[in-house]
């Protein structure tokens, strides 16, 4: 028996493994590029990944160089084994050496159309959005944003930041909806970026609330910590709508209420997500954070719930299956690859069975949004983790911030390494401010 992959092509590069299980050695293969034979090789290169999963002594690796050939159309390769001429694993590719533009590089995480309001006001009498979209497939149509599910006036303008960063040149992708307050004393007013004609949001899971709390509020300098800003009105808006997403998809994919049993925060912070629970639902809840300063303003003002300082690596000092929920918004997002997996590992330890665990991550559309470099992106996706740089958002908290990374994790990666402690429900592309991924687990 013949087993081989094609792991990745960088730069011209072909990078694979084959191995013949008969013979005990490498497997020759051949390269096919557009119909017409460019090359075979056998490959001797040692790889300890080979040697740990018991193929042969681990040297079957091969490189082999494509040809230069014309760039301006995509190329079809195909890699098989010499003898049998059957495809290795992934050995069948469309190399597309023409250059993208990044809204065609991002296509997935544009299918839906993705928004984001920069300013959201709400008075008892007017209600007022400021932001930019990028409507379905990044094709320009007409969209309103609705406010509790009636349309506001929209008046589209430019947005040259945005047009720039995702190449879209000549759109407008800026807007200011303004209308009356249709509902000023309803608990929780709803915005979404909708198609004019219909009144319905593109993507569902991208509509950002107010909601009305009554808790107390952090200082500046404690909300900058968790939420990039000390601006009042950005925390409210990320923390509530957060909480309505987790909320929403709680009950969906599990049929279960936020509260309803013993819940967890994991980077609770000043109580950005958890002050719109119920007070009866506080003696249930727990919040962990590496901030000594939030956690200690978290005792002070809540204090039927239970907090706990941690360290940026566990384990924590909470028992085995305490939990039947754990969320955990914007923690994920800063880990390097190792320390993420020791807190899965953790994470599965305090969850008991059929626990659902929602946490975010920043994939495809967070890589977008900011304009990150594209230099890395290729290793990243063949990859599937990549560490982006340091995240100094921590570096006036009361905290050990060495691990606080900007970190980037893909589907793919998510499904095939993350399953090794929980069932992988579903990656919810942009749920969580529309901006990072949430992940939906459960505790198997």
């Amino acid at each position: 028996m013949v087993v081989g992959v094609v792991d990745a092509i960088l730069d011209g590069v072909v990078r694979g493994w084959a191995y013949d299980h008969q013979a005990g050695s490498s497997a020759r293969v051949r390269f096919v590029l557009n119909g017409t034979v460019v090359g075979e090789t056998v490959g001797q290169a040692f790889r300890d990944d080979l040697r740990a999963a018991g193929i042969g002594d681990g040297r079957h690796g091969f490189e082999f160089r494509l040809p230069d050939v014309a760039r301006d159309a995509p190329q079809i390769l195909t890699v098989r084994f010499a003898d049998s001429g059957a495809l290795l694993h992934g050995g069948e590719r469309l190399i597309v050496q023409s250059a993208l533009s990044r809204s065609e590089l991002f296509g997935k995480a544009l299918a839906g159309g993705i928004w984001m309001p920069d300013k959201i006001d709400v008075t008892p009498a007017t209600v007022t959005v400021e932001g930019w979209a990028v409507g379905p497939a990044a094709v320009s149509r007409p969209f309103v944003i609705t406010h509790n599910g009636a349309p506001l006036q929209t008046e589209i303008c430019d947005r040259p930041d945005m047009t720039q960063r995702l190449e879209l040149s000549g759109a407008q992708l800026g807007f200011r909806a303004v209308g009356p307050n249709g509902d000023p004393d309803a608990a929780m007013q709803e915005f979404a970026f909708a198609d004019a004609r219909t009144g319905r949001p593109f993507n569902r899971h991208h509509t950002m609330h107010v909601r009305s709390s009554g808790t107390p509020v952090p200082d500046p300098s404690q909300r900058k910590r968790v939420s990039s800003s000390e601006d009042l009105g950005s925390y409210a808006v990320v923390g509530s709508s957060a909480f309505t997403r987790l909320e929403r998809v709680l009950d969906e994919y599990f049929g279960r209420r936020i509260g309803a049993g013993t819940t967890l925060d994991w980077g609770c912070g000043c109580a950005r997500v958890f002050r719109y629970l119920p007070e009866d639902d506080l003696v249930r809840f727990t919040g962990i954070d590496i901030d000594r300063d939030n956690i200690a303003w978290c005792r002070a003002h809540y204090p039927t719930a239970s907090f706990e300082v941690v360290e940026p690596r566990p384990p924590t000092s909470l028992p085995d299956g305490a939990f039947d929920l754990v969320f955990g918004i914007s923690v994920f997002t800063h880990l390097t690859e190792e320390n993420h997996l020791e807190w899965l590992a953790e994470l599965h330890r305090i969850t008991r069975p059929g626990a659902a665990v929602l946490v975010s991550t920043h994939g495809e559309t967070a890589w977008m949004l900011p304009g990150y470099t594209l230099e890395r992106y290729p290793e990243w996706r063949t990859h599937g983790y990549h560490v982006a740089g340091k995240n100094f958002d921590l570096d006036e908290a009361y905290a050990d911030t060495s691990f606080y990374f900007n970190s980037f994790v893909t589907r793919k990666y998510i499904f095939e390494n993350w399953s090794r402690w929980f069932r992988v429900v579903d990656v919810i592309d942009g749920a969580i401010s529309n901006h990072q991924d949430l992940v939906v687990l459960e505790r198997v």
